[in-house]
């Protein structure tokens, strides 16, 4: 099972349910699947393939999903880095995952973007809300295209998710999740018991109160319920 095919249960089965809320929006499923195929088809034209690796910085937000969803439907691998880094350790990590393409979805960490981009050693294809952006991020998420279906192209076993270590004894390196590795952490911890036949209430939620990059097996929960705190801060 992919880590997005839960989504897409939900979305076909009651696509105006609430996935994904805060203080400042609510997404429905049919919104959420709509705008990670946006992000899947935009990554399929900038050449990316399967085992690629997609960097995502910002703070929380629905946007996050969005990116993660989308390259898990081209069976490409979120990076998602710490926002707190220091310019050069964001440099780092990108390089050493060989992301070449970058989204940032928060435009209160700029300064650290241009520091970051400065100090990296392969080229980087930012997405983005900003003038010197390779794509602009919203209009990418708003336009109106055909889902995308790769999902022959690789399967459960194939890498999704690359969390990097905090690096206090050394440089910081990257642990990496499969879909499978995903749903059996949460199966062993009994979180997702029965969660292909969504026993679960459907009024019930989940809150994450960790950044997503620290903890971004935790996505997987929102396949059942799932709901964004509003963090402008850490």
């Amino acid at each position: 099972m992919l880590i997005h095919q839960p989504i897409d249960y939900h979305a076909e089965r009651r696509p105006k349910g609430l996935a994904l809320t805060a203080a400042d929006y609510e997404w429905d499923y049919a919104t959420l699947v709509a705008k990670s195929h946006n992000v899947a088809a935009t990554l399929i034209e900038m050449g990316v393939t399967p085992g690629n690796r997609v960097g995502v910085l910002g703070l929380n937000s629905a946007t996050h999903f969005a990116v993660i969803l989308g390259a898990s439907r081209v069976g490409a691998v979120t990076v998602s880095v710490n926002f707190r880094l220091a310019p050069a350790e964001l440099a780092f990590i990108l390089d050493d995952a060989k992301a070449e393409v970058l989204f940032v979805t928060d435009n209160t960490i700029d300064e650290a973007i241009d520091q970051t981009l400065k100090q990296r050693d392969m080229p980087t294809r930012l997405v983005a809300n900003r003038q010197e952006a390779h794509l602009q991020l919203t209009s990418l998420l708003s336009r109106d295209g055909a889902p995308v279906r790769c999902e022959q192209l690789f399967n459960e076993h194939a890498p999704v998710l690359q969390l990097y270590t905090s690096g206090t004894t050394g440089k910081p390196k990257g642990a990496v999740l499969s879909h499978r590795n995903i749903h059996l952490a949460y199966q062993h911890d009994g979180a997702c018991q029965r969660w292909a036949l969504l026993q679960q209430h459907r009024k019930s939620c989940g809150c994450a109160t960790f950044p997503y990059w620290r903890r971004g097996g935790d996505l997987y929960w929102f396949g059942s319920w799932w709901a964004l705190p509003y963090t402008p801060k850490f």
